[in-house]
């Protein structure tokens, strides 16, 4: 009796060890994925392509000054990573949604706000990425996103995550890294700056740079590929590279257009967020199923022939080749309206 005893007893210690350290190695992972969930959920609706892309739009303008004219230029140049910073730090501001407020940290006039208001050559640089980024989003927010959406069953939060992680699939590795060497640096003066001109939330400042910042990071960890490759390689939508490569040269050549023309650039016509198109696509596929009786199969949202037709980006470098030298073969139908979605 005592013999079987002591056997039950250590076999209990021994169960109970077990599920100590089992629970132990679930609980290290807790955090990380409340984090990384509770991040995208907060700024699903707010992002389209990731900072990956966004970092690489503004190294590509970087190896290439030649397409730009005027007083940036030597700006730029002399502060290159308050430009980068500046890219990137327009989706530090999470939780803002894909609706249209008058402070939100997407519209032109927190971002014009931002240029006119910068007192010194690094603010200038850092303004510049500011704008920069939003005129990326013209392109991202009203045109690939609600292709997909429009195109999928997915909801539009969900789906929002997922077609940006696909869009990330061609953004080289080595951008993430350098988004992470560019939100460690020394970027006091910025970010003081960005939060006199954005209006104050519930959610510091400071807490959402750390929350974007360890999502970076989580992302970034050795799983990012892993990630892309498990998600493209069990979807049934297929997001073909020249679509996106021609999508990234049109951003691109909103990007030049916009720093070009600072005070009247035809970027200021066109909303960032994107409001009405997101809230369209949805719609615009259950209308589509309903009077065709099957999954719509084509691009509908096309970018505005004005942007179709011109091309600010005369020289290519290998890298700005890579992001887009290939025409747009989308078939769509809708195009984004020439006057302003919304006030800016």
């Amino acid at each position: 009796m005592r013999m079987r005893n002591f056997v039950m007893r250590r076999s209990t210690r021994k169960k109970t060890a077990e599920g100590k350290r089992s629970n132990g190695r679930g609980k290290r992972w807790i955090a990380p994925l409340i984090l990384a969930f509770g991040v995208l959920l907060f700024s699903a609706e707010a992002y389209a392509w990731g900072v990956g892309m966004h970092m690489m739009h503004g190294s590509t303008l970087l190896q290439n000054l030649q397409w730009l004219a005027g007083s940036l230029v030597p700006v730029l140049r002399a502060f290159p990573r308050d430009f980068l910073y500046g890219c990137v730090s327009a989706d530090i501001f999470i939780g803002k949604g894909s609706k249209y407020h008058a402070d939100h940290c997407h519209n032109w006039s927190t971002a014009r706000r931002l240029l006119q208001q910068a007192d010194d050559p690094r603010l200038q640089s850092f303004a510049c990425g500011y704008i920069a980024h939003l005129a990326a989003d013209i392109i991202a927010h009203n045109v690939y996103v609600p292709n997909q959406l429009y195109l999928t069953s997915s909801t539009t939060r969900l789906g929002h995550i997922y077609w940006e992680l696909r869009a990330d699939e061609f953004a080289d590795q080595k951008y993430w890294k350098q988004v992470l060497d560019i939100l460690s640096g020394a970027n006091d003066q910025s970010d003081r700056f960005v939060q006199e001109i954005v209006k104050k939330d519930l959610v510091s400042f400071d807490m959402k740079k750390k929350l974007f910042t360890h999502a970076v990071k989580l992302y970034d960890l050795g799983k990012r590929q892993q990630a892309v490759s498990l998600v493209s390689r069990n979807s049934r939508w297929d997001v073909p590279q020249q679509y996106v490569q021609s999508l990234n040269r049109k951003c691109l050549n909103l990007i030049v257009n916009v720093l070009n023309h600072p005070e009247d650039s035809i970027c200021y016509r066109y909303d960032p967020i994107g409001s009405q198109r997101l809230a369209e696509a949805k719609r615009l596929r259950q209308f589509s199923k309903r009077i065709h009786r099957k999954e719509p199969t084509d691009y509908i949202f096309d970018p505005p022939a004005e942007i179709e037709s011109f091309f600010c980006c005369h020289a290519h470098s290998d890298e700005s080749a890579s992001v887009g030298a290939l025409r747009s073969d989308s078939v769509g139908h809708i195009h984004l309206n020439r006057e302003p979605l919304h006030p800016s």
